[in-house]
């Protein structure tokens, strides 16, 4: 099962992601805090179970969408990113979903970064255990 993390201040769009992600392949955390989702990240990493993609929010009250897209490509650069806005941004993220989007759309988008992302042996190892 892979792990995604959404980063997103707005119940309604992060409640909706997590909907649209069938439960039975993705393990989906909400974190609304941008500060307390770099935490999550480093410590996924630190245990050994690192966030296979992060969805967050263009706009946070703590950080930007960018800032954290910055940090967690320090930390793990493999990790995709998909930054969700309510218009288009220059952001550095790997995909982009401009307000509305319709599920079908979010689950495709998901789906086609975690198949274009390098391939890390210890990742496969962990998923065989």
């Amino acid at each position: 099962m892979q792990r995604v993390l959404v980063v997103d201040a707005d119940d309604v769009t992060s409640h909706a992601i997590k909907r649209a992600l069938p439960a039975d392949r993705y393990r989906v955390v909400l974190e609304s805090n941008a500060i307390v989702a770099i935490g999550r990240i480093l410590a996924g990493d630190a245990t050994g179970d690192p966030f296979d993609i992060v969805v967050c929010a263009a706009e946070l009250a703590e950080a930007t969408g960018d800032e954290v897209i910055d940090i967690v490509r320090r930390c793990r650069a493999i990790t995709p990113i998909v930054i969700v806005a309510r218009e288009h941004t220059a952001s550095s993220a790997d995909a982009e979903l401009v307000k509305p989007f319709t599920a079908a759309t979010l689950r495709r988008t998901v789906a086609e970064l975690l198949l274009a992302r390098p391939y890390e042996p210890a990742l496969a190892a962990s998923a065989d255990a």
